[in-house]
């Protein structure tokens, strides 16, 4: 029998105010807090700790897929580099402690997710609506207001360990984009 856990812990709801103005960005915020919420309904069922890292797997993914999203539209901002290493810096505690709980630690859980909400709240509140109103202030936003249209039927076919192509997809076009504004300055 594998060994369960259950605490309680509120589960995170969205609120208008961690809005960065960027539909595509709010959406996957949105689906963050709503997969650490199935991770929380999932630890108050007691699941197993098989179950629970099947989600965890879920978001994991999910995260690497938005920061390299959320990278792509904020790579020509001035602190790029600072903004992709909180999310390095994020991603190896999470992998930490994920590993402790599926290494059999199921006391892990509600401090992973508590590092989890409390991290997500505080960057996009902080870092991540810093970034979105220097581009909006710099007048590069507009640039990526067709990229959705331009690269959503890509996203279809996006699976694990292909973000690059998303990526190098936003690269190339914000490339274009850019060149097009500065030629209309």
């Amino acid at each position: 029998m594998e060994a369960r856990v259950s605490h309680n812990l509120e589960e995170v709801q969205w609120k208008d105010s961690y809005s960065v103005g960027v539909s595509e960005i709010d959406i996957q915020h949105m689906q963050l807090f709503s997969l650490a919420n199935k991770v929380i309904k999932a630890m108050e069922t007691n699941a197993e700790v098989k179950e629970v890292g099947l989600i965890l797997d879920e978001l994991f993914e999910y995260i690497e897929m938005h920061f390299s999203t959320e990278e792509a539209y904020t790579s020509v901002c001035n602190n790029f580099e600072e903004h992709k290493r909180a999310h390095v810096k994020f991603i190896s505690s999470i992998q930490m402690l994920v590993q402790q709980y599926l290494s059999g630690d199921v006391n892990t859980l509600p401090s992973l997710l508590d590092f989890l909400i409390s991290w997500l709240k505080d960057h996009i509140m902080g870092t991540d609506q810093k970034a979105f109103t220097w581009l909006r202030e710099n007048n590069l936003l507009w640039c990526f207001l067709s990229l959705t249209w331009w690269v959503s039927p890509t996203r279809f076919f996006v699976k694990k360990n292909s973000a690059i192509l998303l990526s190098s997809s936003y690269c190339i076009y914000f490339i274009y984009l850019s060149f097009l504004y500065f030629l209309r300055e």
